[in-house]
């Protein structure tokens, strides 16, 4: 037997016919399969475990879930960010050097997200663009326009991604 959560199905001779099995169920219910922390189990184990096993028993979890506690990630994770940039204005040349890195690697990740789902912003912005006008900046001294970047483009722009992850969310979601 192979037991999907709460789906089974009795094992077919070839291992090939129950992978299909497993991902086609997988697939028709937005389901992937994770181990005891939720993680996914990568396709080599779920093969192996099949292959190997008389009974074969996995945890599932929806994929909407895992997109939902995403978003919440994201959200919290932008909550975090702000304050920090709000601190730099009380500090040092290479602090706010440090902050302005900081946060372009945050906004790379979180545009990396806003990718992956889909989601339109209407803010226009290139990362790279701006990390390379920050860095002649810095190289002429003006650090302040580290400053009004953070302020003036990056804040609304992580104010838009938290806004719009938020209603990505699906109420009782989770």
């Amino acid at each position: 037997m192979i037991h999907l959560g709460t789906y089974s199905f009795k094992k077919l001779p070839s291992l090939e016919k129950n992978l299909q099995t497993v991902q086609q169920h997988l697939t028709d219910n937005k389901l992937i399969i994770v181990d005891a922390e939720g993680i996914p189990l990568p396709d080599s184990t779920i093969t192996s475990r099949i292959n190997d096993e008389e009974t074969s028993t996995f945890k599932v979890k929806s994929t909407l879930i895992i997109e939902q506690e995403t978003l919440l990630e994201a959200i919290e994770y932008i909550d975090n960010i702000e304050p920090q940039i709000e601190v730099l204005h009380n500090s040092d040349q290479d602090m706010i050097i440090n902050g302005f890195v900081n946060a372009m690697e945050s906004l790379v990740y979180l545009d990396k997200l806003v990718s992956h789902f889909n989601i339109d912003i209407s803010i226009d912005y290139n990362l790279e663009n701006a990390s390379q006008k920050a860095l002649k900046q810095v190289e002429d001294g003006n650090v302040d326009y580290l400053l009004d970047l953070l302020e003036f483009s990056f804040t609304p722009l992580l104010g838009e991604m938290k806004t719009k992850f938020q209603e990505r969310i699906v109420p009782n979601g989770l």
